[in-house]
């Protein structure tokens, strides 16, 4: 449970750091956390300083880039109960927190998985944030959270769905 923070440090920090197309690019693999995914067509994977995993820059909107970015964490416990830690962790941290919408979700390689979506208010942008975390092992899991603007989050929906569904292991 400790580790919790790492990824609450990437929805925090990554917002501050084209064409908008619902396709996906070239698959990305990431050895390191034995997965890969199909990034949206045209944005920029990238190192970032200090994450383990690849971020994904889209579009600049009015000076805030649209971004995907991946953490894992060991928890003990099933997906549903990271899920609901997590959420308690990271509310009382963002102004204007809401959660819109919590589901089930499956990638195309049939990986089970929840979707949470967030409003809060991060340095000023109001963001609409998309986790989608996933239990890859009995204590291993993956949280992608994809950040957007609250005012633009719509036309990004079907591109970060898209692109996260291609989220498989490396066998």
């Amino acid at each position: 449970m400790r580790k919790i923070g790492i990824w609450f440090f990437c929805i925090i920090f990554m917002p501050y750091s084209i064409n908008v197309f619902a396709q996906t690019g070239s698959r990305v693999m990431e050895i390191n956390g034995n997965f890969s995914y199909r990034p949206p067509l045209g944005w920029e994977v990238t190192e970032f300083p200090g994450l383990k995993y690849k971020v994904v820059y889209g579009p600049d909107e009015e000076n805030f880039r649209i971004n995907i970015n991946f953490i894992d964490e060991y928890h003990n416990g099933s997906l549903h109960n990271y899920v609901n830690q997590s959420l308690l962790l990271i509310e009382p941290f963002f102004e204007e927190y809401r959660l819109i919408e919590r589901k089930e979700f499956r990638t195309n390689s049939g990986i089970f998985g929840e979707q949470v979506i967030i409003i809060n208010r991060q340095y000023g942008f109001l963001l609409r944030q998309t986790f989608y975390f996933l239990q890859l092992s009995n204590n291993r899991h993956i949280v992608i959270t994809c950040s957007a603007l609250d005012k633009v989050a719509a036309r990004y929906t079907s591109i970060f769905e898209e692109s996260i569904k291609t989220f498989e292991l490396i066998k």
